[in-house]
């Protein structure tokens, strides 16, 4: 065994140019996809020129959105005021240009509704006197669906600002209001003004106030459609009081982005992408940390100057050489760099609907979604496990297996896994004849560690809300228990776990590149295992393709005398390893 050297934490030669050497190798795996040609397509269609119930806004929120589509690079084809032989014309024409490299989007503004389950778009001078009409007068907004899916691109995007509380409905006998849910075909997107079954509002302003906020969040550089319609979803139940919540059905097996994120991604570039996000963010932190510890060197030897960039461009094609040995000092004092980080959580509910018209619209947990995410936590829920194909291992957490929400947890990178049941049940009239029906709601959730498995805290919350509509009674009772939950229960118990964290010890995460194989992952764990006062180690992510794998260790107390062995034998010299504190205040690192 060769003699160990004691090394201050991040030595500023082997983090900065194992960084720049993870960042060249990513870059370049990403460029690859940003190169591919791309032909973005959309359908935009704004109705207003309606003759019984004109629309203020669809002609303008058509015409903004074709605006702004047009600036992220989309071919649009535009239809104002159409009536149906132009709407069916304009389908088959955008049905015609899509091709397999195609990006697709429809966006449709106007009067919309549903018969038998089935949505359709209502063309301007439709004549509707009766349910039978409908579907010789409208459009079936499933036909742009089969457009896209006979196209066979791989990925599409509908966006439907159609559930406007129209007259045509109240002509026949169900006058059901709204838009039924469709079932995204795989690879599609569907984003509805608010939630199946019930109303959006036209707007006072310019545009639709759904389609106002599209408009402002599509543009946003880097964020995921679905991040998009959270934004939006947040914003309008804000500017609503919570009587309008956008909806949505996603089968997305990758990751799409209106401005600055390139086109839809598949498994592996998502991989890659997640990757290079997180060594960016962490090679800020580390270019601080590094900044801290040379102003606390003082006047001591100053540490050498990084790299230049061609021998980082150099180090990605060979082995990096190991670092020099140095003298033996007192382990490097680190403080806190930045503001504290809120801790990503996955979000699994369980939602049941007893004797109430709101079955199937998962109205709970968009609440509870809206209320985390204006905490600002970063969620992981149900749309990234569908596309991941890890339902079944959700089901089992939601059932109370702890292990399958631990292993979930840890799969997608969160510290912390929700897990909870709402039941929303309509007991009734207040009082017979008044038509004033009582709504109550019960949320259970726990909260689970992805490190440990441990139930760090679990709470019950109810509410219950009088109106005569069992919709809005359940929105308002749900907005109050959603609020006790996360203010009264989910911030103050993550809140004590950090502080607790903090007191009794912290974690040090491990890099290492160049493992491509099980083997030498089990090596590297196994050895770092047996390092005194380190409690667990947990992976973050390990990459095969890339054989970067990263690595938490957790360790009891103040962290003062701290020792890592880090040995590099087990990689076979084909890459280092370099270490980064993430919340001891000292640590000795020693290098074998």
């Amino acid at each position: 065994m060769s003699p160990r050297h004691p090394v201050r934490t991040l030595r500023a030669v082997l983090v900065l140019t194992l960084v720049l050497t993870l960042a060249l190798t990513l870059l370049m795996a990403a460029s690859a996809w940003a190169e591919t040609p791309q032909h973005r397509l959309a359908l935009v269609i704004g109705n207003s020129a309606y003759e019984s119930s004109p629309l203020k806004n669809p002609v303008n929120d058509a015409t903004d959105m074709s605006t702004m589509l047009k600036k992220m690079g989309f071919e649009v084809i535009s239809q104002l005021n159409a009536n149906q032989k132009q709407m069916e014309n304009a389908i088959r024409t955008f049905q015609g240009k899509l091709t397999k490299d195609s990006v697709g989007l429809f966006f449709y503004a106007g009067h919309g509704m549903q018969v038998g389950g089935v949505n359709y778009l209502v063309p301007v001078g439709a004549k509707i006197a009766q349910e039978s009409d409908v579907k010789y007068e409208t459009v079936d907004a499933g036909r742009v669906l089969d457009a896209m899916h006979t196209a066979g691109n791989p990925l599409n995007i509908v966006i439907l600002d159609a559930c406007r509380d129209n007259p045509f409905a109240r002509s026949y006998r169900s006058g059901v209001k709204g838009l039924a849910r469709m079932d995204a075909p795989t690879g599609t997107f569907i984003a509805y003004a608010t939630a199946p079954g019930d109303t959006a509002a036209d707007g006072d302003g310019k545009n639709g106030v759904f389609t106002k906020y599209m408009l402002e969040y599509m543009p946003t550089p880097n964020l995921e459609v679905d991040k998009v319609l959270k934004k939006v979803r947040v914003s309008v139940m804000r500017e609503t009081g919570k009587r309008q919540v956008p909806w949505q059905s996603s089968s997305l097996t990758g990751d799409f982005f209106f401005q600055g994120g390139g086109a839809a991604e598949g498994p592996a570039d998502k991989a890659v992408s997640e990757e290079w996000a997180k060594i960016e963010r962490e090679r800020q932190e580390i270019a601080e940390l590094k900044r801290q510890i040379e102003r606390s060197k003082g006047a001591s030897a100053p540490a050498p100057a990084p790299a230049p960039a061609a021998q980082a461009s150099a180090a990605s094609a060979k082995a990096l050489p190991a670092p020099a040995p140095v003298a033996k000092a007192a382990p490097a004092t680190l403080k806190p760099t930045g503001a504290a980080r809120l801790p990503k959580l996955m979000f699994l509910l369980q939602e049941d609907c007893l004797d109430c018209p709101v079955k199937g619209m998962n109205m709970a947990e968009n609440e509870l979604i809206a209320k985390l995410s204006e905490k600002g936590y970063p969620l992981i829920d149900k749309s990234a496990l569908e596309a991941a194909n890890q339902m079944g291992q959700a089901r089992l957490a939601l059932a109370g297996n702890v292990d399958a929400a631990k292993q979930l947890g840890a799969m997608f990178g969160a510290k912390y896994v929700l897990v909870g049941k709402a039941v929303i049940q309509d007991v009734g009239e207040i009082m017979p004849g008044t038509g004033m029906k009582s709504i109550q709601t019960n949320i259970q959730l726990k909260i689970i560690s992805a490190q440990t498995g441990q139930i760090v805290g679990a709470t019950v919350k109810t509410a219950a809300a009088a109106h005569i509509s069992a919709l809005n009674g359940a929105q308002k009772a749900l907005a109050q228990a959603a609020r006790e939950t996360v203010d009264g229960f989910v911030v103050p118990t993550l809140a004590a776990q950090a502080a607790k964290a903090g007191s009794e010890g912290g974690a040090v995460r491990v890099f290492a590149t160049g493992v491509k194989d099980m083997a030498v992952y089990g090596a590297l764990v196994a050895a770092l295992e047996k390092t005194p006062r380190v409690t667990q180690v947990n992976t973050d992510r390990f990459n095969k393709q890339s054989g970067l794998l990263v690595l938490d260790l957790l360790f009891g107390g103040s962290g003062e005398d701290l020792a890592v062995a880090v040995d590099n034998q087990p990689l076979g010299g084909k890459g280092r390893i370099f270490v980064q504190d993430f919340g001891a205040e000292q640590v000795d690192l020693r290098v074998k």
